[in-house]
């Protein structure tokens, strides 16, 4: 085979190789999103969407779903606010920096990992 016939046959391997990885990796992260804690969202938040594939829901019940947990997302956004202002006025600045970290939104994997057996 000729030099430049081979060096195209491997980079065309390398990127098809690529290619396969890419989509792997996307079907991965696409059944990642169906989260109970939402990454994106402060700790104890519910992933809309996610929870609701988690539930099969569909149609109007996954429409009041959404509705629902976007409620309860308010909820503890508000909550969490609240904690901290009056967290602030009895606590140390070291110690409502730590309530701030149990508060983080980094949090939530954790709590899908739990959720998850892992």
């Amino acid at each position: 085979m000729h030099p430049k016939k081979t060096a195209f046959a491997a980079v065309l391997s390398i990127a098809v190789l690529l290619a396969a990885v890419t989509l792997y990796a996307q079907e991965s992260a696409g059944q990642k999103r169906s989260e109970v804690f939402c990454s994106a969202k402060k700790t104890g938040q519910l992933c809309n969407h996610g929870t609701a594939d988690l539930l099969k829901l569909s149609g109007s019940k996954r429409d009041r779903w959404t509705e629902m947990a976007k409620r309860y997302n308010e909820r503890v956004e508000a909550a969490a606010q609240d904690l901290l202002k009056e967290a602030k006025t009895h606590l140390s600045p070291e110690e409502v920096a730590q309530v701030e970290t149990w508060l983080d939104k980094a949090r939530n994997a954790e709590l899908n990992k739990l959720l998850a057996g892992k």
